[in-house]
């Protein structure tokens, strides 16, 4: 008996053994489970199981939805297609595009079997649009329509036209400057009658014009054996000139007043290393009584192809240009003086023109190389919107785009060697 209880007694000291044994294993499996992990409650920002900071939030881990690879803001398969994250820029949705359902009426004002030059298209508060461009013989043209009608006037068959710049004083008197060989002539073509005359001592072999709401001019102008921008004015009666920003190899710019008649202007500079042929885009203005400028864009590859500026009510300023040689597309760049508020690349290639609506809101116009159609593009409530306006397919040249006082739409282009006329306006 003696030795069949303590048999039995060494049985159950085996049989607890192993049961510790096959309980400390289970620990050791169990140790990394949730049952032994802090369950988060939103109360604890920094551990592995809450939702603010950890592989499984919703603010920055991989999974979240704003800084990660797989958010919507700032990474490479985003919908934004800007510099900036936030959202500011969203190209995304375009369920409320005020392009859905907007209808373009196109009309070929001009056919020939050669090329009618850029032409430019300004729209007064009047409503009338002007449209003045370079026939196929060079002679330059002006056509107004009121109402359903356009008017043809011929202005000037001289030889040796350089390509007209348009400025509306409003109501809705066309003024414009070109040249003529090395001069500059201005021209104001009233109800009745035209009238022009030349700039004494001026040349600008590029140059762009604007007119305050009193008619003075103010003449952006640049010519290839000069190292200056100058501003050319006809403010206190006569033409006077003065060199306001260094700068050579000008060849494309724009220029802007804004509602206390600060002069805004913008302009591409061509340099050559030697190697790669470069241009820069610059910004200059005289918002505090002095001229001050610099850089707004542009590196070693870009050969800039136009260039644009426009300055809303609220003093924001608008720049977009398009880009070429190795690099194609173009920027749209919205500053407010201080800082860049949008800042991002685009697929506007080739020429683009822009111009805003009352609101301050910007109309771009805009083709995306040889064979493609001309589309239209805006940005409202921190969207990107397209359309298209002309869906023919060929060569483009550079629009010219305004927008009237009720908001529609004007652009003027060259399809093929036609000019056309389209807007949206019923």
């Amino acid at each position: 008996m003696s030795f069949i209880r303590h048999q039995r007694l060494f049985l159950l000291i085996l049989l607890l053994a192993v049961f510790n044994v096959l309980i400390g294993c289970e620990d050791d499996d169990d140790a990394g489970s949730s049952s032994e992990q802090p369950q988060d409650d939103d109360n604890n920002d920094n551990d592995s199981g809450d939702d603010d900071n950890d592989d499984g939030d919703d603010d920055n881990d991989s999974g979240d939805d704003d800084n990660d690879s797989g958010d919507d803001d700032n990474d490479s398969g985003d919908d934004d297609n800007d510099s900036s994250d936030d959202d500011s820029i969203d190209d995304d949705d375009d369920s409320e595009s005020p392009f859905n359902g907007m209808s373009w009426s196109i009309t070929t004002l001009y056919e020939t079997s050669n090329t009618a030059y850029d032409p430019v298209l300004g729209v007064g508060s009047d409503g009338v649009v002007h449209i003045v461009y370079l026939d196929h013989a060079a002679h330059l043209i002006h056509l107004k329509k009121t109402g359903s009608e356009w008017q043809q006037n011929l202005l000037n068959d001289q030889e040796s036209l350089g390509q007209p710049s348009l400025a509306i004083e409003n109501p809705g008197i066309p003024r414009l400057a070109y040249s003529v060989g090395d001069a500059m002539v201005y021209g104001i073509e009233n109800e009745s009658s035209y009238s022009e005359s030349t700039i004494p001592g001026v040349h600008c072999d590029y140059y762009a014009l604007a007119v305050d709401i009193l008619g003075n001019a103010y003449l952006a102008c640049a010519s290839d054996d000069s190292s200056f921008l100058r501003l050319v004015t006809n403010g206190s009666g006569e033409w006077q000139e003065e060199e306001i920003y260094p700068q050579t190899g000008i060849y494309q710019m724009a220029i802007r007043l804004d509602q206390d008649a600060n002069t805004h202007l913008a302009f591409v500079s061509f340099e050559n290393s030697g190697v790669t042929p470069y241009s820069s885009a610059y910004y200059v203005h005289n918002v505090n009584g002095n001229w001050i400028g610099g850089v707004i864009g542009g590196n070693r590859c870009w050969v800039f192809k136009s260039i644009d500026l426009a300055v809303s009510p609220d003093q924001l300023l608008h720049f977009s240009y398009s880009v070429g040689e190795c690099e194609l597309g173009s920027v749209f760049v919205s500053y407010d003086g201080q800082r860049i508020v949008y800042d991002f690349p685009t697929n506007f290639r080739v020429g683009s023109s822009m111009n805003l609506d009352g609101a301050g809101t910007p109309y771009i116009g805009f083709f995306l190389g040889n064979d493609t159609q001309l589309n239209i593009a805006t940005i409202t409530d921190g969207h990107v919107y397209t359309g298209i306006i002309d869906d023919s397919l060929g060569p483009y040249r550079k629009p010219s785009l305004a927008v009237d006082s009720e908001g529609y739409i004007h652009v003027a282009y060259t399809f093929l060697a036609d000019l056309r006329y389209a807007t949206n306006r019923p």
